[in-house]
């Protein structure tokens, strides 16, 4: 039996033989309010998987449980996790009740509970917050309150804005010259209804505290609480009743998001917010090397405001593990010797992908490494490599351009040779990407001047900008084929810029004129002249391929490599000079929004203990300490220690040992993205990985307002009358981007279709809206929502409404029914039929049109096995495209795609 340190016979748990006895304390200290202090690489995830599935194992009910993450990926890991743990202790339980996600997430579907809350949508943090401020420039007053033009006012408007949000401020602590534009914006938001990523938090903290905690919360767990902000806090504490405890983890030391609000005092002091509160540590490092360990250690005493604790190896070194250091010529120099450290680890039988090389910024450093790397021939993973900037520069935004910009006639001949001159320059920028037909400028220009055309008319279908671009795109032969990575990824970034912007400024706003086709045309110009190496600095994209990582040193947080190279580690370079917060307001409240070095002395860390076996160290100052990152010079003492002794003969051969990964993770995806993969493989790699975003249609929404209705006339268990269909059209119809009077017709044609299903007897029976479903299959869990769960006498019966059937998809229909019947059957559930009702058709002929599907257990076991097979080909990277009529006629990627059916035209 375990003994404490004081001799005494320890008890034993389900989990003591699954984790370590600190990882085992800090389970038993989580049954109350407590604080983990995790250090890197000594399982935290691993025991919060352990914390979370010992709560179910001791009876507590799973929607009683809910954890925050800090990221979506981190969630879905967790999640994935917690649910095959649980599998194997609580077999034949239902966990789809267990909430794991993001503190946003959390709160957004919180605030859709809420009458006022019904049908509003959230905007991504970034890019659209930015568009609907420009779209709303002058409506919210930045040039006066700022004292800056169009659209110089955006940036500082946004940052005060997000320490409005931040610091849960109300609207009499922000200062009086820029209060009306936050006041103004805040009223758009609520008006419009759009959620920022900061409202979300204040909104919902607001309505917890007028309508009390949530109810029957027992277990609140808070991951990397060293990056909650205070309005994150408040609305922790406003979750909590009386009897339920939270249990945060994280680590001081990786506190690296002070420019968003963090701050590391909450997980230092957490007894502070939360009297009496325990407190726990794990300081057993698994991940790296004893000399690694060590060196992190000497890194992280330079940090003054911090828990004082360091790390202890676990592993041994191996006798060429350890940290290195070289200090090259100029940055040229650098770059080889970066390059010369991957070929030889390469050429010793290590994988590309098991290098990331880090920086404290990629967009000013990437240029030379990706030259050095592309010559060579190494491939690298980066979203602004060479090829992809070729692209975005030489192609896209010169064509936005042309079509933005305007072209007078030639009043003279100088004016012509000018005009000439630049027709000229833009057919040499783009002729190299054309293919086939669009060589031909006979061709090309008609084409283009078709569309701009129809951006100069203001036609509806210039506001589908990516229909547009893509339909272009498939004109001019580019397209995506499998292994094209470099344009992969210039149309994932270009297209999720234009889907943001498109997004806010397609749709309509109150009290605000939509911008002409053409002035929509210029902000899309302008965001992705300015976001597109920010964006990708800030997203990381996903490759298949055997590939070097040039990454972030932000991006690299939560990940870990068997070897890992730190360039330009120069002064003013990492760390990066310090600056102040520059809002309005005082430092008082935001100071801790400027840059710092004790900052960058974190993110150094969090960069050094990526690394598993190397760790490589480069500047460019040529041995001058002067120009020498701090880190080098200060750490001169730790980094002589953990170099390897003068007879090391080889730092490059890794063992197999040495390469495995540890760190494998189930998957975990919606039925839909699965059933995507079914069809095509290729097609869910450019949605799910490449990141290429769909056009939209104006009349999106029109669907999901038919099945919000249905599912609200099933719950009001009775017939509405006429002025009761009629509110409920108006409260719960949303579709933004039609224009009025086709709204007006649009809410027409759902009253009369809710209306005939309501006549036709479709609403009958005691009925379970919207069930969360998850099954657990060998390389992943799926998860999906059944739209309607029948109670029919002793068994069920399940439907799902299609505002049109559309026979040629009935196959596809019926597998995703049929995972829903399989997944109630495993919850012992009889489930005697499934059906289909088509919604137009019963509109038209009046009586219930449904279409029955097979579920028999044949039926069932050849959709499973399908399902199966599609997960085991994801889990193993398998991409290949599968073009047919069918799944090609219905893929929104087929104007891009390389691989399209050879008989479309």
């Amino acid at each position: 039996m375990p003994m404490d340190a004081k001799g005494n016979a320890k008890a034993t748990h389900w989990y003591s033989a699954h984790l370590s006895p600190e990882q085992c304390s800090a389970i038993e200290k989580s049954v109350s309010t407590s604080s983990i202090l995790a250090s890197a690489g000594s399982g935290k995830t691993r025991t919060l998987v352990y914390a979370i599935v010992d709560d179910v194992v001791r009876g507590i009910p799973p929607e009683s449980i809910i954890a925050f993450t800090f990221t979506k990926k981190a969630a879905l890991e967790l999640l994935a996790r917690v649910h095959y743990l649980l599998r194997d202790v609580a077999p034949g339980r239902d966990f789809s009740s267990l909430s794991i996600g993001t503190i946003h997430s959390w709160c957004f579907e919180y605030l859709l509970t809420k009458p006022k809350f019904y049908n509003f949508e959230p905007l991504d943090e970034d890019i659209q917050v930015f568009s609907l401020a420009a779209r709303l420039h002058d409506e919210l007053g930045i040039e006066a309150a700022y004292g800056k033009s169009f659209p110089k006012g955006i940036r500082p408007f946004l940052d005060d804005l997000q320490v409005f949000y931040n610091e849960n401020l109300a609207i009499a602590d922000v200062p009086e010259t820029v209060r009306p534009c936050i006041e103004k914006f805040e009223q758009a938001l609520m008006t419009n209804r759009l959620l920022t990523f900061g409202s979300m938090v204040t909104c919902a903290t607001k309505h917890l505290r007028l309508d009390g905690p949530v109810a029957n919360l027992r277990r609140l767990y808070v991951d990397e609480y060293q990056d909650v902000n205070p309005s994150q806090v408040e609305l922790i504490k406003a979750m909590l009743p009386a009897e339920a405890k939270v249990i945060a983890v994280g680590d001081d030391l990786q506190c690296i998001y002070n420019w968003r609000g963090s701050d590391v005092g909450r997980i230092i002091n957490f007894q502070h917010d939360f009297v009496g509160a325990a407190s726990s540590e794990l300081v057993d490092n698994y991940r790296s090397r004893h000399r690694i360990v060590e060196f992190c250690n000497a890194a992280s005493e330079k940090i003054i405001n911090r828990y004082p604790k360091l790390m202890s190896s676990n592993r041994g070194d191996s006798e060429c593990s350890g940290v290195f250091h070289e200090s090259c010529h100029d940055e040229t120099e650098q770059s080889k010797r970066i390059a010369d450290t991957i070929e030889e680890l390469h050429n010793n039988g290590t994988p590309y992908s098991a290098i990331a090389v880090l920086y404290r910024s990629v967009r000013s450093a990437a240029p030379s490494i990706l030259a050095e790397l592309s010559l060579r021939g190494i491939p690298v993973n980066c979203p602004l490599q060479r090829e992809c900037g070729d692209f975005l520069d030489h192609f896209l935004i010169p064509v936005l351009e042309w079509l933005e910009n305007d072209h007078p006639e030639a009043r003279n001949e100088e004016e012509e040779k000018e005009i000439q001159a630049k027709i000229d320059a833009f057919w040499t920028s783009v002729k190299p990407f054309l293919k086939g037909k669009a060589e031909d400028p006979a061709e090309f220009w008609p084409a283009l001047s078709k569309w701009r055309k129809s951006i100069i008319d203001n036609d509806s279908a210039a506001y589908n900008v990516r229909g547009q671009l893509y339909n272009f795109l498939s004109f001019c032969g580019i397209q995506v084929r499998k292994g094209d990575r470099a344009l992969g990824m210039a149309l994932g970034i270009s297209s999720q810029i234009i889907r943001s912007v498109e997004e806010i400024h397609r749709r309509r706003l109150v009290g605000s004129k939509r911008k002409s086709a053409k002035g929509m045309m210029r902000e899309i110009l302008y965001a992705v002249d300015m976001f597109k190496d920010e964006l990708g600095e800030s997203i990381a994209l996903e490759s298949t391929e055997d590939a070097v990582l040039l990454t972030t040193v932000h991006q690299s947080k939560g990940l870990e490599w068997p070897v890992v190279i730190i360039g330009t580690l120069n002064r003013n370079r990492f760390p990066v000079r310090r600056s102040p917060h520059g809002t309005s307001f005082s430092d008082e409240v935001a100071a801790r929004y400027g840059t710092s070095e004790q900052d960058e002395w974190r993110l150094f860390y969090v960069a050094s203990s990526r690394a598993r076996e190397r760790l490589f160290l480069f500047d460019y100052a040529d041995g001058n300490t002067d120009k020498q990152s701090v880190f080098l010079t200060d750490l001169a003492t730790a980094l002589a220690k953990a170099l390897p002794p003068p007879t090391q003969q080889s730092i490059s051969k890794l063992t197999h040992e040495e390469l495995k990964s540890h760190h494998d993770v189930p998957l975990r995806l919606g039925l839909s993205e699965l059933l995507v993969y079914a069809e095509c493989p290729f097609q869910y790699a450019l949605r799910k990985l490449v990141g290429i975003q769909p056009s939209i249609a104006d009349d999106l929404g029109y669907g999901k307002s038919i099945h919000e209705l249905a599912q609200r006339r099933f719950n009001a268990n009775k017939d509405w009358s006429k002025k009761e269909l009629d509110e409920q059209v108006e409260n719960f119809v949303h579709l933004p981007y039609v224009g009025d009077i086709q709204l007006d017709k649009s809410k027409e044609a759902i009253r009369k279709r809710i209306s005939g299903l309501q006549s036709a007897g479709a609403f009958k029976g005691e009925t379970t809206p919207e069930m969360k479903t998850e099954v657990a299959f060998k390389d992943g869990l799926v998860h999906g929502v059944i739209d309607c769960v029948i109670k029919d006498g002793d068994g069920f019966f399940i439907r799902d409404w299609k505002t049109n059937v559309h026979k040629e998809f009935i196959d596809r229909y019926g597998d995703q029914q049929r995972f829903y019947v399989h997944a109630l059957r495993l919850r012992g559930n009889e489930i005697k039929a499934a059906d289909l009702v088509d919604v137009g058709e019963t509109y038209k002929t009046g009586t219930l049109s449904s279409l029955p599907l097979d579920i028999s257990n044949e039926a069932v076991s050849k959709t499973f096995n399908r399902l199966d097979a599609a997960l085991v080909g994801i889990a193993k990277k398998d991409f290949t495209p599968v073009p047919s009529t069918l799944s090609c006629s219905a893929c929104d990627m087929r104007a891009v795609c390389g691989h399209r059916f050879h008989g479309e035209t």
